[in-house]
C-alpha cells in the first residue's frame, strides 16, 4: 500500500506529520551524506535483512544494511538543516525515541522510513472518510392531521412484529405511523372540562412542549404549556387518553424516561426539566400494577390528578423537585442509569450543560459556553458529549473535561437544532434550522456528507417553524424489519432516512474515535486496573480487567494503539516503563510479565 504523504506543510500535528515529500527527499540525502563524528558505520556489524517475502524495510534507503546511523544530536542537526532551525527540541527528541525502538541511541534512514510508512498508513486509515450511511433520497410525508401545527416530537414504538412511530403536534394531535410512514390512526388531546361549555366540543386549547414513549407500560407521556403531564395509552385497539396530572408550579419543557429492560416491572423514572431551570424526578414504584391509583366509577374521561394530591398515590409514585439547576429553561434532559447521572442543557452562558449525580452527593460538572447550548447528546459507549447551538458549531467533549472541547466541527450556516451520536459507525449527525443534515466522522472530525432535506414547507426567504426535538434515531431494534432509521421533523412534515448498520468493520475504528477520552472495548468497558504516564513519549497507557491495553498521546488524546488480550484473559495489574521510556512492561494477575515497545503494538 502506498502511504499518503502530504504535499505541503501540515501544521498542528506531530513532527512526522509535518514532513512533506520534499522534506523526505532532502532527509534521505542528508542521512546518506552525513559524516558521523565517530565513523560508526565502518565498525558496525551488518544486520540480516528481514525475510518478509519481498524487499525489506532496511533496503528502502537505497544503502541496504550499510546505512549510517546517527545519534540524537546529529539527528537534530540533520532535521534542522532540512526543516529549519525553528523545529523544537522536544518534538525532535520524541521523533527520535519513536524511531529508535531498540533503545540503542542511534537511528538510520531505513528505520526512519519504516516508522514514517507505518504512521502514515495508520493516519490514512483513521482519517479517510468512510462512506456516509444515510439515504440519498429521504421519504417525506405530510402530517395532515396536524392542522398546520409543528410536530414537536416523534417517538418509536416497538411491537413484536412491527415498528410504529407516534408524532405529537404542538396543538396536541397524535398520529400513529407504520414503518413506511403511512398513517394508521390519530387522536386529539381532550380539553379542560371547565371550558367545555365555551369551546367547540372538548378540544385541547394549549400547546405541547415534549413527549416520550414509556415502552414498558405502553404509554406516551406528553408535557404541555398548561403546566401538566398527560398520559396516553397505546394498545392494539388504538390511542386513549388516561391520566392528566396538572397543577405544576413550572412548565415541563423536556422529558426523558428510563426503566430496567431486564426487569420491566421494577421501578421506572420519568425525568423532566422545566422552564425555571429545575429538574423533576417521578419514580413509578410498581409500573406493572399502574402509574397512579385508579379513580372509582366508569367515567370514560381521563382521570385528573391535582399535583398537591399526588401523596394519595404514594404507594405507586414518588416525586422530587431539584430547583434552579440552570439559569434558563432546560431544553434537553438525559439519564445515565449505570452511573445514575442526570444530564441537562439550557441556553444559559453560565450553565450550558450540567451533569450531576442523582443523589446530589457529588459536585456537578458544568460546561459554560457563550449563548449556551440548544441541544446535546451523550454516548456512554464512546464516552463523548456532543453539543450544538446558536453559533452554528458542533462540539465534541470529553464527559469529564469542561474546559475545552475535543473538537469543534464547523460547516453549518444556521442554528444547530439537534445532534446525535451514532456509535456503530463512529459518526455524528447534526441538523440545522435551514434543513441541512450533516454527517461527521468522529475520528477525523471531517464532514462526510451534507444533505439538504427538501421539505415542501421551505419557501425562498422564509424559514418555517422548526421542532424543538427534530431527531429520532432508531438503531436497528428490529433487524428483520430493515436497517436503522433516522426521522427528521420540520413544521408539519416528516423525513425518513435509512441508515447502514455496520458494527463489524467499524469496531476497530471505534477504538480510535476518542480524542481526550478512554478507548472503549466492546459495548461496556471493563474497569481500569493499571495506568501510567510515559514522559519520554508523552503518552498515557491504561490496562483493564479484561486484559485490554490502550495507549494515547497525552497532548491530543489521540489513540495510538489498542491491544485486546494483552495477557490472554487475565486482568492487567501493573505496568511500568524502562529508563529509556522505550519499553512498556505489563504484569497480569496470573504472574506473567510482558515487554512491549512503547510506541508499537508488537510484543518482545
Amino acid at each position: 500500500m502506498r502511504p499518503y504523504l502530504p504535499s505541503g506543510p501540515q501544521r498542528g500535528g506531530s513532527l512526522a506529520e509535518q514532513l512533506t515529500v520534499e522534506n523526505l527527499h532532502l532527509l534521505k540525502d542528508a542521512f546518506e551524506n552525513h559524516k558521523t563524528s565517530s565513523d560508526r558505520t565502518s565498525r558496525r556489524k551488518p544486520r540480516k535483512p528481514k525475510q518478509d517475502g519481498g524487499r525489506g524495510l532496511e533496503e528502502i534507503g537505497g544503502r541496504g544494511i550499510e546505512a549510517p546511523r546517527i545519534n540524537l544530536e546529529e539527528f537534530r542537526t540533520v532535521l534542522s538543516s532540512v526543516i529549519g532551525p525553528d523545529v523544537s527540541d522536544g518534538s525532535v527528541e520524541r521523533l527520535f525515541l519513536e524511531v529508535d525502538i531498540d533503545s540503542e541511541g542511534l537511528v538510520d534512514w531505513p528505520r526512519l522510513c519504516s516508522f514514517l510508512l507505518r504512521t502514515s498508513a495508520e493516519r490514512e486509515s483513521s482519517s479517510t472518510p468512510r462512506v456516509a450511511v444515510v439515504d440519498a433520497s429521504p421519504l417525506i410525508k405530510h402530517c395532515l392531521h396536524n392542522k398546520q401545527e409543528t410536530t414537536v416530537r416523534v417517538v418509536a414504538v416497538y411491537q413484536p412484529a412491527s415498528l410504529r412511530f407516534i408524532s405529537v403536534s404542538k396543538g396536541g394531535r397524535l398520529i400513529v405511523w407504520n414503518s413506511r410512514l403511512h398513517i394508521l390512526q390519530h387522536l386529539g388531546l381532550c380539553g379542560d372540562p371547565a371550558e367545555k361549555a365555551v369551546t367547540r366540543g372538548n378540544r385541547f386549547r394549549g400547546w405541547t412542549t415534549d413527549a416520550v414513549y414509556m415502552s414498558n407500560v405502553h404509554k406516551v407521556a406528553i408535557a404541555t404549556g398548561c403546566r401538566e403531564l398527560r398520559f396516553v395509552n397505546f394498545s392494539a385497539t388504538g390511542l386513549s387518553e388516561e391520566v392528566i396530572l396538572f397543577g405544576f408550579h413550572n412548565v415541563p419543557t423536556a422529558l426523558c424516561y428510563w426503566y430496567d429492560k431486564k426487569s420491566p416491572g421494577q421501578r421506572s423514572l420519568l425525568l423532566w426539566g422545566d422552564d425555571k431551570g429545575g429538574v423533576n424526578l417521578m419514580w413509578f414504584l410498581n409500573p406493572s400494577k399502574g402509574l397512579f391509583e385508579n379513580q372509582p366509577g366508569e367515567d370514560p374521561a381521563p382521570q385528573r390528578i391535582y399535583m398537591p394530591d399526588l401523596s394519595d398515590h404514594s404507594s405507586l409514585v414518588t416525586y422530587q423537585h431539584i430547583p434552579e439547576i440552570h439559569k434558563a429553561a432546560i431544553n434537553r434532559v438525559m439519564f445515565e442509569p449505570e452511573a445514575e447521572l442526570i444530564m441537562t442543557s439550557s441556553e444559559s452562558d453560565e450553565t450550558s450543560v450540567v451533569i450531576m449525580h442523582a443523589s446530589l452527593r457529588r459536585d456537578p460538572y458544568i460546561w459554560r459556553m457563550d449563548q449556551g447550548v440548544r441541544c446535546f447528546h451523550y454516548s456512554r459507549g464512546l464516552r463523548l458529549l456532543v453539543t450544538g447551538g446558536f453559533d452554528t458549531a458542533v462540539r465534541l467533549w470529553n464527559e469529564v473535561v469542561t474546559a475545552r472541547p475535543v473538537a469543534v466541527l464547523r460547516g453549518h450556516s444556521s442554528t444547530v437544532l439537534d445532534v446525535v451520536l451514532y456509535q456503530p459507525r463512529g459518526q455524528v449527525f447534526s441538523y440545522s434550522r435551514d434543513a441541512e443534515l450533516k454527517i461527521w466522522a468522529i475520528s477525523s472530525h471531517r464532514c462526510l456528507r451534507t444533505v439538504r432535506l427538501p421539505f415542501p414547507c421551505f419557501q425562498p426567504g422564509r424559514s418555517p417553524e422548526q421542532s424543538s426535538f427534530p431527531f429520532l434515531l432508531v438503531e436497528a431494534a428490529l433487524p428483520a424489519k430493515g436497517p436503522p432509521r433516522l426521522l427528521v421533523a420540520c413544521k408539519d412534515y416528516l423525513a425518513l432516512l435509512r441508515l447502514a448498520g455496520g458494527r463489524g468493520d467499524d469496531a476497530a475504528a471505534a477504538g480510535r474515535e476518542g480524542a481526550g477520552r478512554e478507548v472503549r472495548h466492546g459495548r461496556r468497558a471493563a474497569p481500569i486496573t493499571a495506568a501510567l504516564y510515559n514522559p519520554g513519549l508523552g503518552q498515557v497507557a491504561t490496562g483493564r480487567r479484561d486484559s485490554s491495553l490502550a495507549v494515547w498521546e497525552a497532548a491530543t488524546g489521540r489513540a495510538c494503539f489498542t491491544i485486546h488480550g494483552a495477557h490472554g484473559r487475565e486482568a492487567l495489574t501493573c505496568m511500568a516503563v524502562d529508563s529509556s521510556g522505550r519499553r512498556l512492561i505489563t504484569g497480569a494477575r496470573n504472574g506473567t510479565v510482558k515487554v512491549r515497545f512503547a510506541s508499537s503494538s508488537s510484543s518482545s
